[in-house]
């Protein structure tokens, strides 16, 4: 597959080798992430942020849950090409007057807010279905419930995930616009001088293992707990 890592090339190779199982899998996250986590994540931002007084992404017909509004096209490619990517709303600092700093860093949880609802969400529908009398019903109707189960759990992982790589302090991700509230006004500057430089952060804690301590474990831990695990 030309060394790519994507969800659309395992989702191919899987179908290519009959591994039902895995198809449920890589289907599932293409839909979670593309229909429902980038989504509703900038969705979350957008609503913050007319809230407080930012109307652009109002204007832009951004409060909605429509996907091919919220979906940035070259983020999504490059999510089922590789398996990362983004979606972005925008958002005019100049419109929240005063305290915009704070307002600002309001803004930019709300995105991580809505992967954690995301998560509870998924987490009932899972739980809920431990409820139904399995032995009572049709294998094919078990076998259903079954693979329900197993894409919701896949989406209390995937948004748990979203959650806590959000949340890190590193530009341009939601954590550091609400880390550098806490700092003073002349930090900022230099968090932008970081920002272009934010893949080569990311890269660096992937090879040092940093990255499976900040984000990979407590990710697997929320999602675990959450399921019951």
């Amino acid at each position: 597959m030309l060394g790519f890592t994507g969800p659309i090339f395992k989702l191919i190779d899987a179908l290519a080798n009959g591994n039902w199982p895995q198809v449920v899998v890589y289907a599932g996250v293409i839909v979670i992430v593309l229909l429902f986590a980038f989504p509703l994540h900038e969705l979350f931002h957008a609503l913050m942020a007319d809230r407080l007084g930012d109307d652009t992404a109002r204007k832009l017909g951004r409060i909605t849950l429509n996907p091919l509004k919220q979906l940035s096209m070259w983020g999504s490619v490059l999510f089922l090409v590789m398996g990362f990517g983004w979606a972005s709303v925008p958002v005019n600092y100049a419109n929240f007057g005063e305290n915009w700093r704070q307002k600002a860093a309001a803004v930019a949880l709300a995105g991580p807010a809505a992967n954690l609802l995301l998560a509870v969400a998924f987490t009932g529908v899972y739980r809920g279905l431990d409820f139904l009398p399995i032995e009572t019903l049709s294998s094919t109707s078990a076998l259903v419930i079954g693979i329900v189960q197993s894409v919701m759990a896949i989406g209390v992982s995937i948004n748990s995930f979203l959650l806590i790589f959000n949340l890190l302090p590193i530009p341009p991700l939601d954590g550091a616009r609400a880390f550098i509230t806490l700092l003073p006004a002349s930090v900022e500057p230099i968090f932008a001088q970081i920002q272009p430089f934010a893949f080569i952060l990311l890269f660096g804690l992937l090879q040092t293992g940093l990255f499976r301590v900040l984000v990979s474990q407590p990710a697997t831990m929320l999602a675990d707990w959450l399921l019951g695990g």
